[in-house]
C-alpha cells in the first residue's frame, strides 16, 4: 500500500511542474487537471472533476482524441486567457481499448506557458531556412524548370510526365538527343522535380577536357598522387554532387580506361580518389 500511494504521490508531483495537464475518460469528462491549468482556467481542480471538458476548456480536441485514439503531437492550443501554447494529446489505453485522454504542455514552467514569441520565431526561422534554400538553390543548383519547357503538343506534355517520374526515382538517367535538342535542360528540370533539388547540381562536360585531367576532375585526387596535385587533396565531381545530382555531358567521350570506374561509381555508389587507397560513398 505504502508504494502505490508513494507512486501516486510521485506522479501527482510530475504532474504539478508541468504548466498543462488535464485527463478525461472516453465519455469526455474531466477525470484530472492540474492546480496550475486549473487557475488559468479560473476554477477549482475539484470543481472541474466530472465535467464535460468542452464546457471547461473551450476549442478543446480531448473528446477528438479519445474517440478517434489518434494521438495530436505539437498543436498550438489558444487557452482561455488568450496566450498560445504547444500541446501533446495522447490516447490513453488499456489491454489495446482507449480509455481516455491526456493533453499536456512541451513547457515546465508556469512562466514559461506564453509561447506566442516562441511560435513567431519559429515561423520566422522557417521562412529564413526557405528563404536560404532557394538562395543556395540558385547559386548551387539547376538553372532551368519544368517552366522552361515549352510547348503544349502530345510529346511535349509526355516528356513532361517522364520527367517528374524520373525525378522521383533514386536510378541514373541516360538522356539522349542530337545536339541542341535540349538535353541539359532535361536534366536540370529532372534535378528541380526531384527531392534532391535544394542539393547541388553538378555537371562536367566529358568532351572539354584532356583525357589526363579527365580521371582526377571525376574522382578527385588525394594529396601528392601526382606532380602539381594541391595539398590535402581534391574532391572529384562525384563527392561534390553528394546528396545532390551530377550531369555528365557528352558521356560517350570518355577515355575507354575510365569505363569501369565508372561503372562502379554508379553501381555501387562507391568511388577511389586519384592516390587513394579509401573507398568513398557518395550518393548523387
Amino acid at each position: 500500500m505504502y508504494d502505490n500511494v508513494r507512486f501516486l504521490e510521485i506522479m501527482e508531483q510530475i504532474f504539478e511542474s508541468m504548466a498543462v495537464v488535464v485527463v478525461t475518460d472516453t465519455d469526455g469528462r474531466i477525470v484530472y487537471v492540474n492546480r496550475s491549468y486549473s487557475e488559468i482556467l479560473e476554477v477549482a481542480p475539484d470543481e472541474a472533476v466530472g465535467k464535460p471538458v468542452a464546457e471547461i476548456i473551450p476549442r478543446t480536441r480531448m473528446n477528438i482524441v479519445a474517440r478517434t485514439g489518434q494521438e495530436e503531437i505539437g498543436s498550438p492550443f489558444v487557452m482561455k486567457n488568450g496566450d498560445t501554447i504547444i500541446v501533446n494529446r495522447h490516447p490513453i489505453r488499456k489491454d489495446g481499448q482507449v480509455i481516455g485522454a491526456v493533453a499536456f504542455s512541451v513547457m515546465s514552467k508556469r512562466n514559461e506557458v506564453n509561447t506566442l514569441s516562441t511560435l513567431e520565431q519559429i515561423n520566422r526561422l522557417t521562412f529564413e531556412i526557405s528563404q536560404y534554400k532557394q538562395e543556395l538553390g540558385r547559386l548551387r543548383g539547376a538553372k532551368y524548370s519544368l517552366d522552361q519547357i515549352i510547348g503544349e503538343t502530345p510529346g511535349m506534355q509526355r516528356l513532361r510526365e517522364m520527367i517528374r517520374k524520373v525525378a522521383q526515382s533514386k536510378s541514373s538517367v541516360l538522356i539522349t538527343g542530337e545536339t541542341g535538342t535540349g538535353k541539359e535542360l532535361i536534366a536540370h528540370a529532372i534535378h528541380q522535380e526531384s527531392p534532391r533539388k535544394h542539393n547541388p547540381f553538378v555537371k562536367l562536360n566529358c568532351a572539354a577536357l584532356p583525357s589526363e585531367l579527365i580521371e582526377s576532375e571525376l574522382f578527385g585526387y588525394e594529396e601528392g598522387a601526382f606532380t602539381g596535385a594541391k595539398k590535402g587533396g581534391k574532391p572529384g565531381k562525384f563527392e561534390l554532387a553528394h546528396a545532390g545530382s551530377l550531369l555528365l555531358d557528352e558521356i560517350d567521350q570518355l577515355p575507354l580506361y575510365l569505363q569501369s570506374k565508372l561503372l562502379r561509381a554508379i553501381q555501387e555508389k562507391e568511388i577511389e580518389r586519384v592516390g587513394g587507397t579509401k573507398p568513398i560513398d557518395v550518393d548523387f
